[in-house]
């Protein structure tokens, strides 16, 4: 339904890729059918579960196939998205064969952080990996907060979407290496330090962290511009350097190393 005047509008594969194509962004994806687990369901060794997380898939394969045949702009990457719900047969099947299908780009996991049990993630992932061609980026849809990224690089993720860095930024909870800090906290009130001493972003350069309380409580939307601008350039910097430990080949140790810094990361 339209926001504006609740006209209703019904989205097909094919109009999803044309108006994505109209839009220009360099990474385009297909209409899936993502169902969280309270209508999946979340019990592995219940067969309703089953059936209906292999609908899902069947249906988000049939959508792709149709993704593919519609699309008109070779410039543009497109790529299929992997479901499966909680099983991981499933979810190397429906990787599997969304890597047979003819015009892709890359892969994306989907379905994932809707409520499966954080231990389970890695495996499903890995399942759908070894099935996916290695020559292709792989993108974990709508899960960011900074352990996240860590544990799914490990597991081969290449790519992250999540709106956790610029809501959270305009709430005032910023992300450091140290673990985040929310910044409406009255110990924050006069104090005088940039968010995080050695990050090269606009807020950290001209702003100590009291003022950007201040404006915080004030309502001045510079205050959540800023915040969000700092917690974006700490996500971009942690993957740089994520980068820069897996051409070093010391991830692990590295990862693990960060990992501490930010053990209290329950933002």
């Amino acid at each position: 339904a339209s926001p504006r005047a609740g006209a209703t509008r019904r989205p097909t594969p094919e109009s999803v890729v044309t108006i994505q194509e109209a839009l220009g962004p360099d990474i385009a994806m297909v209409l899936d059918e993502c169902r969280p687990l309270s209508w999946l369901g979340a019990d592995p060794d219940d067969p309703a579960a089953r059936e209906r997380s292999r609908a899902v898939f069947e249906r988000t394969l049939r959508w792709a196939e149709r993704s593919a045949a519609a699309r008109r702009r070779p410039d543009q990457a497109l790529f299929a998205i992997v479901q499966g719900g909680i099983f991981p047969d499933l979810r190397r099947e429906s990787a599997e064969r969304s890597a047979s299908l003819p015009g892709f780009d890359g892969f994306a996991h989907g379905g994932l952080g809707l409520g499966e049990e954080a231990p389970r993630r890695p495996e499903l992932i890995r399942a759908a990996h070894a099935a996916l061609p290695e020559d292709k980026p792989r993108y974990l849809m709508g899960l960011g907060r900074p352990s996240d990224l860590l544990e799914a690089v490990a597991c081969g993720v290449d790519l992250f979407d999540c709106v956790l860095p610029t809501r959270n930024g305009r709430h005032g909870v910023l992300y450091t290496r140290r673990g985040p800090l929310r910044l409406r906290n009255a110990r924050f009130r006069g104090a005088g330090e940039p968010i995080e001493s050695d990050c090269d972003c606009p807020a950290c350069g001209a702003f100590p962290r009291g003022y950007l309380r201040h404006l915080l409580h004030e309502g001045e939307t510079l205050a959540g511009r800023m915040c969000s601008l700092h917690n974006l350039r700490f996500y971009m910097r942690l993957l740089e350097d994520a980068r820069g430990a897996i051409a070093a080949g010391r991830f692990e140790a590295w990862a693990a190393e960060v990992g501490r810094g930010m053990a209290a990361d329950d933002a």
